[in-house]
């Protein structure tokens, strides 16, 4: 038995191993002794030797610290070393104290880390609501014009206001912030960065509420009790006026607006309105003199005038009720001009002088001419009619003379602007008649007078002749574009946009030509060489054949137009002008029966009755229930044209149909019914496209349209990979679909929706599908597939379909023979392939769903650019 010595360290740094316990020593015969921890109850091996001796501790017990949380600080405290020596035991051991934490306490590892991720709410010592605001904005969209301001209560951490605007203005800061001060109260104190857009609110809270504490003079402490008190009274009572114009307080709504609506007009023209007062404030000191105005007044603002008295009340200083006289006595307008140039503008006045004095009959034609622009201006046609008067319109013809300016004093800008924009039509169609119609100028004028609304017929009837008449100056193109086009080749894009120059001749004859104008001119162009000109896809005419042509002298006309005009007006149509818009109430009916050419059966035929359609629609149900099909089902077909039609036509839902007309949803009676409505062999006619066009169309996508755009190139990377067979027209069609639908950048999900393989119609989740045409995808991929479904309007109404070649033409015809809309997320891709491969060219009209406030275009401008970069390339390989 070893003898036991029991002894107390009392040395800190030799063997400090217990930090003030006792230890417990072991005498035996070898070179290492041992040290027994009372506290932790391990052996701790210390080495003999020169220098101090090393301290082993064993891998138990840090493992056995670390679970039960002690951090390596205090392991290393506890045995008297330093941490990094733990580290070291630790590394030699393979222990890590997070893979020690996550392995005992993984639940608590994962909130702990939860909690390091959350943001701390920042203390504030606010002692209660509507002490402290804290304002700011977001300007991370700002690039999009979004910029979203915001404030929060420091005590409550109430939102008092978030709003989102289009510019990062200071006013529009203290828009936000008083709507919000109307809602919750004013702020003692308001704090925000020192942002250009706080400007306003700042100074909004220095100079109205002064709640500082410190004299911004002085800079002195001062008793702000009082001041405090009146200065928020004052504040008050200003909110309460402010809250109650907010509310349109209907005792003065009316004098507000008149008022505000003449300064508005009397600074527009060039003076600037100042209101005086002739009396004496409290203090005994003159405000200000009655000075005499350097105008007289016409009756119509002698009455705004009387109208002000009321709304300047409170904003006059020094106004006092109990004051004898008359509002007319104490209050004078003055009118002074703002600016030097004003000077010599004749002023509004009510005296004739020199001036020309309209009789009867020309005022009656002058107020008649004024009426049928503005219908909704019979309380101040006398004042209107009284001003042109001082300004010395005598006949309609002295409207081209007025100016916006001289019409604001009686007119609000809107409606100034109507008659100044009207009557500038006048004078650029008298501008643009021919020397011969000049010599009857006198007769001309007295028509105008007598018959003012003749003069607007006759402008807009010589505005569309010009273009009847315009000759195109083809000696004025380049020599290499007029070589292509007398060859009957393709001209270059260069050449091309050299052409339409020719915009700046036809603005000669007409500074703002008209859509219909360019129309008339395209069509002259493509008719001289239409082999050059004409939109084409390997010899089908798209469209009319101009559309391209238009888009490109639009274009045009609207570049060199932006640097003169201002703001775009909108042209006012008639019933016969030649426009892509279409009513709302034939809209419907033109989307039906686009591309249709036997849309509505009128008559059955003489050999039918309605027994006999019945008779052999009962027929068809029964057949379709057998696995093989008769050419008599086409036969059927045909004869139940007309029933089938009535159905469609009248609404009949899709469940409706396929139970009455089960072989509509099939091959052979879709492509049946689609060649009746529309004259075109379905899938004979898809085939014949395909093997046209669609390498070549394949080929443009997988050069010209990668190189334009990274997303075609990704999907054909992608289809190389899923491709399985080289060659075949079917492979060919899907890339070809596939990529037209990355080109235009439409949603693939639209058109195609991927199931399981082994899914059964039954087994789809139709809540999934859309409401348009949709083919279902049995497989990850079209390429690996050997089953399609046809769904429509989120109903399996073709349960197999082999081919997809045949899926594509159903999917597509589907569209027509149920009288369905484009999506607007397929749009584009759907016109290409109609007209690419189905050769439905209509002139007017569109297929496309119609968007709200949009025009609806006879050609998408994305397919027709797509047209004219195929061309361009097949001109340039060729």
């Amino acid at each position: 038995m070893p003898f036991v010595l029991k002894l107390s360290l009392q040395c800190a740094k030799p063997l400090d191993l217990t930090v003030g316990g006792t230890v417990d020593f072991a005498k035996s015969d070898g070179l290492v002794g041992k040290l027994f921890n009372t506290r932790s109850g391990f052996l701790c091996h210390v080495a003999r030797g020169v220098g101090r001796p090393a301290v082993e501790i064993p891998d138990e017990a840090i493992e056995g610290y670390l679970m039960y949380g002690l951090k390596v600080k205090d392991i290393a405290a506890l045995y008297g070393v330093s941490r990094w020596t733990v580290h070291r035991r630790m590394q030699q051991c393979g222990l890590r104290v997070r893979d020690s934490l996550q392995r005992v306490d993984p639940e608590g590892t994962r909130l702990r880390a939860l909690a390091n991720r959350t943001l701390h709410r920042r203390q504030y010592s606010v002692p209660a609501p509507n002490c402290m605001w804290h304002i700011d904005g977001n300007h991370k969209l700002i690039r999009w014009r979004f910029v979203i301001h915001g404030g929060i209560d420091g005590f409550s951490r109430l939102i008092v206001y978030l709003n989102a605007a289009t510019n990062n203005n200071a006013t529009t800061v203290l828009d936000a912030f008083l709507r919000a001060v109307c809602q919750f109260g004013l702020p003692s104190r308001v704090r925000s960065d020192k942002g250009g857009e706080n400007i306003e609110v700042a100074h909004f809270m220095g100079i109205l509420f002064c709640a500082q504490k410190v004299c911004s003079h002085c800079k002195k402490e001062q008793p702000v009790k009082q001041r405090l008190k009146k200065k928020l009274q004052q504040f008050d009572e200003k909110r309460e006026q402010w809250v109650v114009g907010l509310k349109r307080n209907h005792n003065t709504a009316s004098i507000k607006d008149e008022a505000t609506v003449m300064l508005e007009k009397l600074h527009a023209i060039g003076y600037k309105p100042v209101l005086l007062l002739g009396k004496k404030t409290k203090k005994k000191k003159n405000k200000c003199e009655i000075l005499t105005p350097r105008c007289t007044l016409s009756t119509y603002a002698k009455d705004y005038l009387q109208k002000t008295g009321s709304f300047y009340e409170y904003l006059c200083e020094g106004w006092d009720q109990d004051s004898s006289g008359s509002d007319a006595e104490l209050i004078t307008l003055h009118l002074t001009p703002c600016d030097p140039r004003c000077k010599k503008r004749a002023p509004i006045s009510e005296t004739q002088g020199g001036a020309i004095v309209m009789n009867e009959s020309e005022q009656s034609s002058v107020t008649t001419a004024i009426a049928e622009i503005l219908k909704d201006i019979s309380s101040v046609l006398q004042s209107v009619v009284e001003t042109l008067n001082s300004l010395g319109v005598s006949s309609p013809e002295d409207f081209r003379y007025v100016q916006e300016a001289d019409l604001l004093p009686v007119l609000r800008p809107i409606q100034a602007r109507k008659l100044v924009s009207a009557w500038s039509q006048i004078k650029e169609s008298s501008d643009s008649l021919p020397s011969s119609r000049e010599s009857s100028s006198g007769t001309q004028s007295s028509s105008c007078s007598s018959s003012p609304s003749s003069t607007f017929g006759k402008a807009s009837t010589v505005a569309s002749d010009w273009a009847d008449n315009f000759k195109i100056p083809w000696e004025k193109l380049p020599e290499a574009l007029m070589q292509c086009l007398e060859r009957q080749k393709r001209q270059t894009p260069r050449l091309r946009r050299d052409m339409v120059k020719i915009v700046s001749e036809m603005m000669k004859m007409c500074e703002s030509p008209s859509k219909q104008n360019s129309t008339v001119i395209a069509k002259k162009m493509v008719a001289k060489y239409p082999a050059s000109l004409q939109d084409v896809i390997d010899g089908d005419i798209v469209g009319a054949g101009y559309h391209s042509l238009l888009k490109q002298i639009q274009n045009r006309v609207e570049n060199v137009k932006r640097t003169n005009v201002q703001k775009i007006q909108k042209r006012s149509r008639t019933e016969d002008s030649d426009t892509e818009e279409i009513p709302a109430e034939r809209r419907a009916a033109v989307q039906d029966t686009y591309g249709c050419v036997n849309w509505n059966v009128e008559f059955m035929p003489l050999n039918e009755t309605k027994e006999s359609q019945l008779e052999k629609q009962e027929m068809m149900k029964i057949k379709s229930k057998a696995t093989n099909f008769d050419s008599e089902v086409s036969t059927l077909l045909k004869a139940t044209y007309y029933t089938q039609r009535k159905d469609i036509n009248n609404g009949a839902s899709i469940q409706q149909l396929c139970e009455n007309w089960p072989f509509l949803f099939q091959e052979v009676g879709m492509c049946t019914h689609f060649k009746q409505l529309t004259g075109i062999d379905l899938k004979e006619m898809f085939l014949k496209s395909l093997d046209k066009k669609g390498q070549r169309l394949l080929n443009f996508l997988k050069k010209v349209g990668a190189e334009k755009k990274p997303k075609v190139m990704q999907t054909a990377a992608k289809l190389d990979v899923l491709r399985c067979q080289p060659e075949g027209c079917s492979e060919d069609l899907k890339d070809v679909v596939l990529l037209l639908l990355a080109y235009f950048d439409e949603k693939e999900e639209v058109m195609f929706h991927y199931v399981e393989e082994s899914c059964l119609a039954e087994d789809v989740d139709v809540d999934k599908l859309p409401a348009t045409p949709c083919i279902i995808v049995c497989g990850t991929s079209c390429y690996t597939s050997k089953l399609f479904m046809l769904s429509i309007d989120q109903k399996i109404s073709t349960p197999h379909i082999s081919k997809f070649v045949a899926a594509i033409c159903m999917m597509f015809s589907s569209y027509y023979c149920f009288n369905i809309h484009y999506p607007l997320e397929l749009g584009s891709t759907l016109e290409f392939i109609q007209r690419c491969f189905f050769s439905i060219n209509p002139e007017k009209g569109t297929k496309v769903e119609s968007r709200k406030n949009k025009k609806q275009l006879p050609v998408n401008p994305r397919v027709l650019t797509l047209i004219a970069d195929l061309a361009d390339h097949e001109w340039r390989t060729d």
